[in-house]
C-alpha cells in the first residue's frame, strides 16, 4: 500500500504530466487548424483560377497535392485525442482516508476479503521476478495502481538525477500491506 505521501506525489506527478500532455495536444490541433486554414485559402485561390480560365498542368498538380494535404490534416484533427480529465483537487486527501480505512479492513478478518478484493480491483497484473540478493523478489504492478507506481519511480528517477548534482540524496517509502498472502 502506498503512504499517503508517495500517493500525494503520484496524484502531483499525474496533474503535472496531464498538464502537459493537455497542453501539448492543443498546441498539435491550434497548429493543425492554422495550417488547415491556409491550405483551404491556397485551394479557393487555385480554384478561382481555373474558373478566371488560368489554370495550367501546374496548377491541378498543386491542387491536388493541397486536397491531399487537407485530407491529412482533417483525419489528424479527426484522429486527435481528447484532454485528459482533471483530477479532484482534494485527491490526496481522500486517497489518505481511503488508505487508513483499508489499512484498518486488512487487520479485521470480518473485513479482510472485502479489502483484499477492493485491492485486486486496482491490480490488473503481478509479475514478480527475483531480486538481486537471496530472497529478495521484485514486484511489478499493473493497471491502476501500476501505473501511479510508475509515475512515482520516474519521478524519483528524475529528481535522484538531479540530486545527484547537488549532493542530496532521495528517501522513498512505499510498503505494501495485505491480508495474509491472499491478496
Amino acid at each position: 500500500m502506498m503512504t499517503p505521501e508517495v500517493a500525494a506525489e503520484a496524484i502531483r506527478t499525474y496533474v503535472e504530466e496531464s498538464k502537459r500532455i493537455n497542453h501539448q495536444r492543443r498546441a498539435s490541433e491550434i497548429a493543425d487548424r492554422t495550417d488547415l486554414q491556409k491550405v483551404l485559402k491556397a485551394i479557393n485561390g487555385l480554384v478561382t483560377l481555373a474558373k478566371e480560365g488560368k489554370g495550367t498542368r501546374a496548377l491541378v498538380d498543386e491542387l491536388l497535392e493541397l486536397e491531399a494535404q487537407e485530407d491529412a490534416l482533417r483525419a489528424r484533427l479527426a484522429a486527435a485525442s481528447v484532454d485528459v480529465p482533471d483530477i479532484h483537487p482534494n485527491i490526496s486527501e481522500i486517497y489518505r482516508r481511503k488508505v487508513e480505512r483499508l489499512t484498518h479492513s486488512l487487520s479485521q478478518p470480518e473485513e479482510c476479503q472485502e479489502a483484499a478484493d477492493a485491492l485486486r480491483a486496482l491490480i490488473e497484473r503481478i509479475d514478480l521476478t527475483p531480486g538481486a540478493k537471496r530472497g529478495e523478489v521484485n514486484a511489478m504492478l499493473y493497471g491502476e495502481f501500476g501505473r501511479i507506481l510508475e509515475w512515482i519511480e520516474q519521478r524519483r528517477v528524475a529528481e535522484n538525477a538531479q540530486s545527484r548534482r547537488f549532493g542530496v540524496g532521495a528517501l522513498w517509502n512505499v510498503g505494501f500491506g495485505g491480508c495474509g498472502s491472499r491478496i
